[in-house]
């Protein structure tokens, strides 16, 4: 007797569920794209108990009339495409015929629809039809599934709790208004209204609605294109940063979609502003010919393909980097405290639908209280140095020996005094200014040596005694390869044992810094990461010799020093943050000022 056989339409539609739809939140994203291919501007979202015990989604789309409201959940039926070449010119958001099928087998989902002409209602319990009649409707559609996964116990008990899955909804529902501005999206959880945007295409507003205030008054729009990618969208200046890639938010011609090479394109785009182990707030829309993505490549739709991405990712990296040249300023410090800068710390998941709403029209995450914790950019005060004291400032020309135009913004600042060895404060008719000694001495320091080492050839020093480093027996069995990547800086290593080298001769513009130091990170860096470009091997040396040449905290400086720092920063190229992408000066505006003492 044969032992193959066709599996009967509901089990296949049941297995399709386990791709289409693993928890509610990919119900309502499946139900919200076909809601937007039905060209609504209005969808209204409810969900209770976190989606199980109920998801419904409304719009005031096309509709469908009687026959194409029964035709909708069979499996593989769609108005999408009818075409092989079709799958090659996919301009809606669902194509594949197995959303609407697969959610119905898990469920019990009723169809209420109307075209302008024909009013319908479909039943459909668990994959069952039961029954299909005119009813009175609205124009659009409204779709209502219940009890998800009552059958289907094994993926019940996967999903965690209310709160956890009542927050991937309203993030889903969220990064859809983010990626549709025109369209008017609400959501209702436990009858509680948590989001609502009004659909007038502003993304400043919607990135108050979701973040707040003070990321808002930090977000610019984007712009870039070639001649085969249009870039749009909305990213934050790097005074407020995520640990984790959570707030990249990415679409391909309005798709939401998930795509790690993206998101790191986006991440190098800010690299020389924020700190390696941070992430930025960026919303980006990329507009192409059709004919350039795979959409066709996992049920759910998460996943894409394209071709052309290194230029893609070049355009994206260069288009963040042009906007942050042109539009960055002093990082200010929060409207609501001025005792300590705030970094906003995403909340866990399962937080953000647990309380009820001031207004019923602003979302939870705009609503959030911000949450207070130790600035994230510290340095340990060192000692003093007795012995051999570093020099309080470099005398070589801090940028180029050609005339450099100051910034405009630091060109003003008059030179006030020193905090606690630590900090300069100056004024300006801004404000009071608070400069990181360190870590303005390290952007200085930077862009001198990378001027240096890009521009000028290098004469060597013998060392009257050479530096020996103990315990590195994988630079010892890679010393072919590091001295490759030192090559660039005109130096080189050689082997001494098994686990030691031996540093010889440096250039000269080497001369003020900490070589031991300096060497034994640089080595540690190649060790953790062997396979790094050439390009981020070179930042990462530059920013290590400014770091260990680069005054310290607790190192006082008298008046000209600091004076000389405070110009020295305004001749930089990128003065608004050191090599690790800390902030080197801060902002307290007058106005902030005055607010606090009740002016």
């Amino acid at each position: 007797m044969a032992k193959i056989q066709k599996l009967n339409e509901h089990l296949t539609n049941m297995i399709a569920a386990g791709e289409v739809v693993e928890r509610p939140m990919g119900v309502v994203k499946e139900l919200v794209e076909n809601s937007i291919d039905a060209h609504a501007d209005r969808i209204g979202i409810r969900i209770i108990e976190g989606g199980t015990q109920l998801i419904e989604v409304s719009d005031n789309g096309s509709g469908m009339d009687s026959q194409d409201a029964v035709f909708a959940f069979n499996r593989h039926s769609t108005s999408k495409i009818s075409l092989e070449q079709d799958l090659w010119h996919i301009h809606s958001l669902g194509f594949r015929g197995e959303a609407l099928p697969s959610i119905a087998s898990v469920s019990k989902t009723v169809c209420l629809t109307n075209d302008g002409t024909d009013s319908t209602q479909v039943t459909i319990a668990f994959g069952q039809l039961q029954e299909a009649k005119k009813s009175p409707a609205n124009q659009g559609t409204t779709i209502r599934v219940q009890d998800l996964f009552q059958r289907t116990p094994a993926r019940l008990k996967h999903l965690r709790s209310v709160q956890y899955e009542s927050s991937l909804i309203l993030d889903v529902v969220q990064k859809f208004a983010l990626g549709y501005p025109d369209i008017a999206f609400t959501l209702y959880v436990d009858q509680k209204p948590v989001f609502q945007s009004s659909g007038n295409g502003d993304m400043i507003e919607l990135m108050y609605l979701i973040y707040g205030n003070e990321i808002a008054r930090k977000a610019i729009l984007i712009t870039g294109e070639d001649y085969d990618f249009k870039l749009s969208g909305v990213m934050v200046l790097p005074q407020f940063t995520r640990s984790t890639r959570y707030s990249i938010t990415t679409f391909i011609n309005h798709r939401m979609i998930r795509y790690p090479k993206l998101q790191n394109a986006i991440k190098e785009g800010y690299k020389r502003h924020i700190p390696s182990d941070r992430y930025p707030i960026v919303v980006l829309n990329i507009d192409l010919d059709e004919q350039l993505v795979d959409v066709n490549v996992h049920p759910s739709k998460w996943e894409v393909r394209l071709s052309k991405e290194k230029q893609l990712i070049e355009l994206i990296v260069a288009s963040l980097e042009k906007t942050l040249a042109d539009q960055m300023r002093a990082n200010t410090l929060p409207e609501k405290t001025l005792e300590k800068t705030i970094y906003y710390q995403q909340e866990s998941l399962e937080t953000l639908v647990q309380e009820p709403q001031s207004s019923p029209f602003i979302s939870k995450a705009a609503a959030r209280k911000e949450e207070r914790e130790e600035p994230a950019f510290s340095y340990r005060p060192q000692p003093m140095q007795t012995s051999e004291p570093e020099p309080a400032l470099i005398q070589e020309p801090a940028v180029a020996e050609a005339p450099v135009q100051p910034n405009s913004e630091l060109s003003s600042i008059r030179v006030l005094a020193q905090m606690h060895g630590k900090y300069i404060l100056g004024e300006s008719p801004q404000g009071l200014y608070i400069f990181d000694q360190h870590a303005s001495m390290e952007r200085i320091r930077y862009e001198y040596y990378q001027h240096l080492l890009l521009d000028k050839p290098s004469d060597r020093q013998t060392l009257l005694i050479p530096l020996v480093f103990d315990g590195h027996a994988q630079i010892v069995q890679q010393i072919d390869a590091f001295n490759e990547l030192l090559e660039r800086f005109d130096v080189q290593v050689e082997a001494l044992s098994t686990d030691q080298v031996i540093l010889r001769e440096v250039p000269l513009w080497m001369k003020d810094t900490d070589l031991k130091e300096t060497f034994e990170e640089i080595m540690e860096r190649f060790q953790s990461d062997q396979h790094q470009s050439l390009e981020s091997f070179r930042r990462l040396v530059i920013a290590t010799l400014a770091c260990h040449s680069s005054i310290r905290f607790n190192q006082h400086l008298s008046q000209a020093e600091m004076e000389k720092l405070v110009h020295d920063l305004s001749l930089c190229e990128q003065p608004y943050n050191c090599p690790h992408g800390r902030p080197t000066f801060m902002l307290l505006a007058e106005k902030d000022l005055e607010k606090t003492f009740l002016r």
